[in-house]
């Protein structure tokens, strides 16, 4: 099988998906919903495909490969671990190694899925993307030590920035505010959301902890919190 599910309750299985004779990846499944159909969309190394949450039927898949014009790797141990996203009808993935970004279209009955456009800008490894506004925001895959900061438009693919601040890293947003988190330094900045430009108001380092700086920023109630390794950090950042 690909997918399963269980009771939360008891552990039983409620049902298993067919096979996609694909191994996991590392990131985690989204659930959207479609035409009054709930699906779970999840990524193998080789395929994206949405799962009927009530019986476990597959409605749609694709090899994202084939679509980005890639070679099927021979041992299918591609390290895919950022999670899709669903805007619309419409899906982005991505993957660094030199994978690129995949839009796709599931169709307003959330059952078939077409290639819209491909990117190799926005190739991001491990730190997230986030849409504001009509446009993605996150860090490329130059190579595993080094990236840079990028925006491409949702709609095209079209990419309107590319600028090198430090290192790739993790990207969220928060009240009209992109936070970042570099992951070679630790440092953090805060970004304003802008399609012409790098836009940095400011920023500050991380002091404390230990080992890559790979931990997502999470924000709750005002608070920014920020891991490193053992070392967990909390910042007000509320408005006054």
């Amino acid at each position: 099988t690909t997918t399963i599910a269980l009771d939360k309750n008891s552990g039983d299985l409620v049902w298993r998906s067919e096979s996609l004779k694909d191994p996991a990846s590392y990131l985690s499944p989204i659930l959207i919903e479609k035409s009054g159909i709930r699906i779970l969309v999840n990524i193998t190394p080789r395929f994206i495909y949405g799962v009927d949450v009530s019986d476990g039927t597959i409605l749609w898949k694709m090899n994202h490969r084939e679509a980005l014009g890639k070679k099927d790797p021979d041992d299918t141990g591609q390290i895919l671990c950022v999670t899709p996203l669903y805007s619309g009808n419409r899906i982005y993935m991505t993957g660094g190694y030199n994978h690129g970004g995949l839009m796709i279209d599931i169709g307003d009955d959330g059952k078939s899925a077409r290639t819209v456009w491909k990117d190799d800008v926005l190739d991001v490894h491990h730190g997230g993307v986030v849409l504001v506004d009509g446009y993605l925001y996150g860090a490329n895959w130059i190579n595993n030590g080094n990236g840079d900061w990028c925006c491409i438009d949702w709609n095209t693919g079209k990419k309107m920035w590319n600028k090198h601040w430090l290192n790739k890293g993790s990207v969220i947003y928060a009240d009209g505010m992109l936070y970042i988190y570099e992951e070679r330094t630790g440092n953090v900045g805060l970004l304003r959301p802008d399609p012409t430009k790098f836009d940095l108001v400011s920023s500050f380092k991380i002091n404390g902890g230990s080992g890559p700086y790979w931990a997502h920023p999470v924000i709750h109630n005002g608070v920014l919190y920020i891991r490193h390794g053992e070392a967990l950090f909390a910042y007000d950042i509320k408005e006054k």
